[in-house]
């Protein structure tokens, strides 16, 4: 294994879904886990009904899923073991987790072919958009917490005709987003990112809103209308978060196997309890 592939896989985590190769008892190594050896994946873009919803504010979007938790360095316990990129809906399919672990495999091994069949797909998925009247969007992390900005800055400038957004739960890419537009940064113009509120991050959430920054918070028994003093906002209804008013709480129902969350990482408004934080 060549140096590059061997950094690549240092920041590789075990996932929680139960069907991956990544999973924590799985019989194969990270390192083992290749494209020659899994194969190579049909494609790298799909779409969800959720993200299907974004064509009633005029938006058309893709969203990738690469292999739940896999790449995400700030998940927490709850967040990783109910994830929606394996716990919901076609997503805890077998043939769904081979896919995921078939592009997350291509991203670790093969970075310039999947950086070329990425830009192909978002090339393609754009001119679609465009001809049906929307604007084409993007959600890279739909399943992970890469830091894009970072590892292909590239994406953002070669498609600048297109909206990308995304999730996180790490505070050094929300802040940087807060500083967008600062002198010398150098955010992308059309990436916005909101950041995801998990058990052990709550004080961290209340930082992203004083710079501007909204934050989701999943919910169950119902959305309040506010939290921590802000306004909550129902984000089931659409996916286009660059749309949301600022400051707001996107608010998301439990779905999958977090309606069954005991670690605080799903907030419960009506129990007198609250939920654990730490900076």
């Amino acid at each position: 294994m060549d140096t590059r592939t061997n950094n690549k896989l240092k920041g590789l985590l075990r996932t929680g879904d139960p069907k991956s190769l990544y999973r924590f008892d799985s019989p194969l190594n990270p390192e083992e886990v290749t494209p020659s050896r899994i194969g190579y994946p049909r494609t790298l873009l799909s779409t969800s009904r959720k993200t299907e919803k974004g064509r009633s504010v005029g938006v058309s979007t893709k969203v990738m899923y690469l292999t739940p938790g896999a790449l995400c360095p700030a998940a927490s316990p709850g967040c990783v073991a109910a994830c929606l990129g394996f716990s919901s809906g076609r997503m805890s399919l077998q043939q769904a987790s081979f896919a995921r672990d078939r592009r997350t495999s291509l991203f670790i091994h093969e970075r310039d072919m999947f950086l070329s069949k990425l830009n192909s797909e978002i090339a393609e998925h754009a001119d679609e958009a465009r001809a049906m009247g929307l604007v084409p969007c993007v959600r890279l992390n739909g399943s992970s917490d890469v830091d894009w900005s970072e590892v292909a800055p590239q994406i953002f400038r070669r498609h600048s005709d297109c909206m990308f957004y995304d999730y996180s739960k790490v505070p050094g890419i929300a802040l940087r987003y807060a500083a967008r537009g600062d002198s010398g940064s150098s955010w992308p113009t059309n990436y916005a990112i909101t950041f995801s509120v998990a058990e052990h991050n709550t004080k961290r959430a209340l930082q992203m809103l004083e710079v501007g920054v909204n934050v989701s918070v999943v919910f169950s028994g119902g959305l309040p209308s506010q939290w921590l003093g802000v306004k909550v906002i129902d984000g089931d209804q659409h996916d286009a978060r660059w749309l949301d008013p600022n400051p707001c709480v996107v608010g998301l129902s439990a779905k999958g196997l977090a309606q069954y969350d005991q670690t605080g990482f799903v907030v419960r408004p009506n129990w007198t309890t609250r939920t654990k934080s730490s900076v």
